[in-house]
């Protein structure tokens, strides 16, 4: 005899659909072996100073998102796998960060599929937002 369900739960008979609403589908595999990867955006800052020297401490954020990366040693820092649609990107000076003081405000920037998007951000200087 199969167990009673309570009177709350409704019962279902046939087939049942699901449909999801607002996802994107970024990799698929295959019992077989075979599998598919989504071509996704890359977004590449290059940190600045005011004179446009390259600045090699700071670190990357995209509001909003677990997204962030530091420069490499020529002041590129570089996120991967980005769905498409807009962001807000913000450079902070290492030393900003760990003060806890506001981040600069950020740099609008859209993600499309299969794309780099390169940008020049003016990292602030530590020590002028200090004293401002």
């Amino acid at each position: 005899m199969p167990p009673r369900l309570p009177i709350n739960v409704p019962r279902a008979e046939g087939p049942i659909n699901a449909i999801e609403y607002g996802g994107q589908v970024v990799e698929a595999s295959w019992p077989d072996g075979s599998s598919w990867r989504a071509p996704l955006g890359r977004l590449v800052v290059h940190g600045v100073d005011a004179a446009g020297r390259a600045v090699k401490a700071f670190q990357l954020r995209l509001r909003g998102t677990n997204y962030a990366a530091h420069p490499n040693d020529r002041g590129t820092a570089e996120i991967s796998g980005l769905l498409p649609g807009p962001y807000r990107v913000v450079a902070t000076d290492t030393l900003l960060g760990h003060l806890g003081l506001a981040p600069p405000e950020p740099t609008s920037v859209v993600a499309t599929r299969d794309t780099v998007v390169e940008q020049r951000i003016t990292v602030p200087d530590a020590i002028e937002t200090f004293r401002t």
